[in-house]
């Protein structure tokens, strides 16, 4: 049995870099994976398919799967063993001196990473920036008649940044969102509805519609840089602060995972400073590292640490969505 860090590491490193082609691939297969798919895949016995689940790129239903289907089924495992590397034990540099767990028994589900979720993207050509903020301050000021008919949402049923938004909504009714606000926006405001996030972009970009809720900002940001006309508005500039979401930025540990020792090594450098530079430049994500720069991520993104955001990553958010899908299904007809 190995123990000693330093033995650990030396192990790991003698690995054959053909091996570690052939993790990523199996990795990258898993987080492919339909829901149902993975659950029946993780919960096989024997060798298994990959080692440390990391949510992929845009994929917040990976978190709403490990909550959601995997912890239920038993097939992922506490990651407190896993965190004994000397960057993973020192929590000094970390938000709060802690690590942050999205399930309520902090175990399983390690998040590394936020942004705070855009509120909307909007044509900066029809509304400049200055006036848009005049007219919209508030979420009920989407329901005023001038947004009628000019509004593209991403379905807010599906996994994502749709989900999460119609999550915020739904549980703010005493900041005058929950059921009512939802129920008026899609069945008064001829609400343009798609399942494609580049469609949605794609339509405000050309003036067919003023506004696009739902949008990653990562993807505006790359059209911005073409020279279209968007701009993003951020979800803390409305009442209430706002909300972030650890989108690509978590971790989960499969039930017997076959490389005990490489899972280890890895979640430390993804926890070390350098890790966390190189996944923040990647993703666009703020990391909760504190000695971690931001000034590569637009400001509109980056939480506040003034502010207190809901964070709808959190298991009793997650387990809501089913509730939630099921009303907006009752005010979407399509």
């Amino acid at each position: 049995m190995v123990n000693a860090w330093s033995d650990i590491v030396a192990s790991v490193s003698a690995v054959p870099p053909g091996v570690w082609v052939a993790a990523m691939a199996a990795n990258i297969v898993l987080t492919a994976a339909t829901w149902s798919f993975a659950r029946r895949q993780v919960r096989r016995a024997g060798q298994r398919v990959a080692d440390p689940s990391l949510a992929s790129q845009g994929r917040a239903k990976d978190t709403a799967l490990t909550l959601a289907s995997l912890v239920p089924a038993n097939a992922v495992v506490p990651l407190q063993p896993y965190l004994m590397g000397p960057e993973a034990e020192d929590v000094s540099k970390w938000r709060d001196h802690k690590h942050h767990f999205s399930d309520s028994t902090e175990k399983y589900n390690l998040y590394f990473g936020a942004r705070v979720q855009v509120a909307f993207v909007y044509n900066t050509e029809l509304n400049p920036p200055a006036t848009m903020k005049s007219k919209i301050k508030t979420w009920q000021d989407l329901l005023n008649p001038e947004w009628k008919g000019k509004i593209a949402v991403l379905d807010p049923r599906q996994a994502g940044a749709g989900l999460d938004l119609s999550t915020y909504w739904y549980t703010n009714e005493k900041q005058g969102l929950g059921k009512e606000f939802i129920r008026k926006l899609f069945t008064t405001q001829e609400v343009f509805i798609s399942r494609e996030e580049q469609q949605i972009l794609d339509f405000v970009a050309r003036g067919r519609h003023a506004i696009a809720i739902g949008p990653s900002g990562t993807l505006t940001f790359q059209l911005i840089s073409r020279g279209l006309p968007l701009a993003l508005f951020g979800s803390g500039a409305m009442q209430g602060d706002g909300f972030v979401t650890a989108s690509n930025g978590t971790i989960t540990v499969v039930r017997n995972a076959p490389h005990q020792n490489a899972v280890k090594v890895y979640i430390d450098y993804l926890l070390s400073r350098e890790g966390q530079i190189s996944w923040s430049k990647a993703s666009g994500l703020a990391s909760l590292r504190t000695d971690v720069p931001k000034d590569h991520i637009p400001e509109v993104l980056v939480p506040d640490e003034g502010i207190k955001y809901q964070e709808t990553h959190l298991e009793k958010y997650v387990m809501m969505r089913k509730e939630i899908v099921d009303f907006l299904n009752t005010v979407i007809r399509r």
